[in-house]
């Protein structure tokens, strides 16, 4: 029997139009392991250009499977210890839930599968508290990361490129140590407008992760918008360093701007040359130590951005495809095994009803061991993904853990703070109190809003057609954050200022939601080294990444938000670039970077 691919509507429901068909299986190859997954791609407002910014936009595609078309259940189980006796492991994975549904013994909850030493044998996490005699055991499927081979296996039509993003992109692809965690699709050529790549085909190595032809799988696709940061020098600052702002200058004079001419370390301090800020009573802009190692992503490497915030879509998403233990880690709203009845169903806010514009939400009766299933309900009518179910709009209260997981379950990285700077101002000398679209303009009138929470949410009014347009407080409706890319889709948009947009491309880096970013001014961020997710988190549902900071220690938030002054959300404004906060607020979420291949 080949390997099957399982028709689930799971990769179509993507943020601001980036469009993904269900994947097709073909061309498998028993003896080397792989088989090519086809599927087509394409996404509006694209581009590539030779001048400046000399860029393009790209999208990042990762792939997840399920082993399975159902749970595998065995009868007649036995354990010593944490060893379960199960007759035959076939379809059974590493990180699946174990349940006792009939028999003999009980296994403490949240118990998985650590090991499958042999063909009839199991290691699980937990040894059962009563041991296991002629049980009934249900091993409960999971969602895993497809490590994909290099770039010249894959398949690029016509006008496209592709290039694989290895775990360590410095290092040479290896199947098993160095794979491909997903692949940068992008056109091969200058053009602007919808780019459409038909009949893509990336290469799976599934026999690197013990699957051979016969058991059947469930493939699904995502994908992020991205734009490419060019390498090279920039500048950080703005000429402004107060305790108010905290922005970076060359000691000693306050209203100069720093060069970050490569990746060396930065010497911090009072010393002339050194890089040093202002920091306030709170000490909020960071420390003002140092040094900056060598290892810490300062931004004159090339990488890739994330074009939009997280959307709302993308982290059902990411929910949708973890087990029970890590969905109760990933939402702000209890859902622990063993919970059947969520009275706050809007999971991101831990309310009953819908706050602030997030709509994730869930069923209010679930089953007690199983992954719940999420969906966006924005307008509140129990009917989730209908048109108005902001689906696209950036996914708030959102937590570091949150965001960290999320980049290590996608195979990306969190941006670094000189990273955050460099794709905002780009090479360009920097201008005083400027926002991300290099000016320090903005309307200072609410907009007007249009189809609400759908895909072609809009401003109707208030558009600045000059001055760059920010979702910030004297623009932005004071309930919550407005949908991804809104001001570069109006009619109107005349280039890089009206659209908001960054030096490269990337959109609501002033404003709208304030950005995660790894600071500089706390050990546990100068110690990141900026390596990337591999597509897996741990049991508990937090990002195992190496050196990547802990859960309140280590970042902060650049940009400002849409209650945020003007000031607050401009390129250098550093007052929240230090302030590690462990809940989630309604004005902070944030998006994912990931080095050049």
């Amino acid at each position: 029997m080949a390997l099957l691919f399982g028709a689930l509507p799971c990769a179509n429901v993507q943020a601001n139009n980036l469009s993904i068909t269900q994947p097709v299986l073909m061309d498998f190859n028993g003896t080397a392991g792989t088989v090519d997954v086809r599927f087509t791609i394409s996404w509006q407002n694209s581009w590539r250009t030779t001048s400046a910014p000399g860029n393009w936009d790209a999208a990042w595609v990762f792939l997840k499977f399920r082993v399975g078309t159902a749970d595998p259940t065995r009868t007649g189980v036995s354990s010593t210890g944490t060893t379960l006796n199960v007759g035959n492991t076939q379809h059974l994975r590493v990180g699946m839930p174990v349940l006792r549904t009939a028999g003999t013994g009980t296994i403490p909850a949240n118990t998985v599968i650590t090991a499958i030493p042999n063909g009839t044998q199991v290691t699980i996490s937990a040894a059962p508290t009563t041991a296991l005699a002629g049980a009934t055991v249900r091993f409960i499927r999971i969602w895993e990361h497809a490590r994909l081979a290099n770039d010249a296996a894959h398949f690029a039509p016509a006008g496209s490129t592709i290039r694989t993003g290895l775990l360590t992109p410095a290092a040479a692809y290896n199947a098993t140590t160095n794979y491909g965690v997903g692949a940068f699709i992008y056109r091969s050529a200058n053009g602007t407008g919808t780019f459409t790549a038909s009949n893509v085909e990336l290469r799976w190595n599934y026999g690197s992760q013990g699957l051979v032809i016969g058991a059947p799988v469930e493939v699904c696709a995502f994908g992020h918008e991205m734009v490419y940061v060019t390498g090279g020098s920039f500048r950080l600052g703005d000429g402004q360093s107060t305790t108010t702002n905290g922005g970076f200058y060359t000691a000693p004079n306050t209203s100069s701007t720093y060069l970050v001419s490569n990746e060396a370390a930065i010497t911090v301090g009072t010393s002339n040359g050194s890089l040093y800020y202002a920091a306030s009573a709170f000490q909020q802009p960071g420390d003002q130590l140092g040094p900056i190692p060598a290892a810490y992503p300062k931004g004159t490497v090339p990488f890739y951005c994330m074009k939009y915030e997280l959307a709302q879509a993308d982290y059902v998403n990411f929910l949708n495809r973890l087990t029970r233990q890590q969905q109760d880690a990933r939402t702000a709203t209890a859902l622990p095994v063993g919970t059947t009845a969520i009275m706050n169903r809007y999971v991101m806010t831990n309310t009953a009803t819908m706050i602030n514009r997030n709509g994730v939400r869930c069923a209010a009766t679930v089953v007690a061991n199983d992954p719940i299933t999420f969906d966006c309900d924005l307008n509140g009518n129990g009917i989730g993904f209908e048109a108005a179910d902001g689906q696209w709009i950036p996914c708030n209260f959102m937590r570091w853990s949150d965001l960290s997981a999320y980049l290590d379950w996608s195979g990306l990285r969190p941006m670094s703070e000189l990273e955050f700077e460099k794709t905002c101002r780009g090479p360009l000398s920097p201008v005083l109190n400027e926002l991300a679209w290099g000016t320090a303009n903005s309307p200072a009138t609410i907009y007007g809003i249009v189809n609400a929470g759908t895909a072609s949410e809009q401003v109707s009014s208030g558009y600045g057609t000059v001055s760059g347009n920010a979702a910030y407080a004297q623009t932005a409706i004071s309930i919550g954050p407005l949908r991804g890319g809104i001001f570069s889709h109006h009619a109107s948009n005349s280039g890089r200022i009206t659209a908001g947009a960054s030096y490269y491309g990337a959109l609501h880096m002033s404003g709208n939601l304030g950005e995660f970013c790894i600071t500089v001014g706390q050990p546990a961020g100068r110690a990141f080294t900026g390596t990337h997710g591999n597509g897996m988190l741990d049991q508990a549902g937090l990002h195992d990444a190496g050196m990547w900071p802990a859960v309140i220690a280590g970042w902060g938030y650049r940009g400002g938000n849409y209650t945020s002054s003007l000031v607050a959300c401009a390129t250098s404004h550093r007052f929240y670039a230090s302030a590690p906060a462990a809940n989630g607020y309604a004005m902070f979420g944030g998006r994912g970077v990931r080095t050049m291949p």
